[in-house]
């Protein structure tokens, strides 16, 4: 079976998704999921519900993780997704490289300040 690769990633995130949730009822299920194996498959995250501060066990995943190079988020990547833990995780990473929503991208450099690049949106004149 052929799967395009948007499909195929979506999929596997929709998975953690649902592993979260499920840990929320039953927390002691976190003890059997090996998440530090789990994140080693991606390079890109698109969840940014997963620092949410009761996925203890996943934000301790992310830490020592250094396989993420990118966060995506989508139309749940809204401001109040950005919390102590979001915060935490962007100032300890040694791997992020790269944050993006809807086309736009922000490069990190980790260990040095962040450069927001300057965007020119106002239209050019067509002679």
């Amino acid at each position: 079976m052929n799967f395009q690769p948007y499909v195929l990633y979506s999929h596997i995130t929709g998975v953690l998704y649902w592993l979260l949730k499920a840990i929320e009822y039953k927390p002691d299920l976190a003890d059997s999921i090996n998440f530090d194996e789990y994140l080693r498959q991606f390079d890109k995250l698109d969840m940014p519900s997963v620092f949410n501060e009761s996925n203890k066990t996943l934000l301790m995943a992310l830490n020592r993780n250094d396989t993420i190079r990118e966060l995506t988020f989508d139309s749940s990547g809204l401001p109040w997704f950005v919390n102590a833990q979001f915060a935490d995780y962007l100032a300890k990473t040694k791997t992020l490289t790269l944050l993006s929503q809807f086309g736009d991208t922000l490069p990190l450099h980790p260990g040095k300040a962040v450069t927001i690049p300057n965007k020119n949106y106002s239209k050019k004149s067509h002679d």
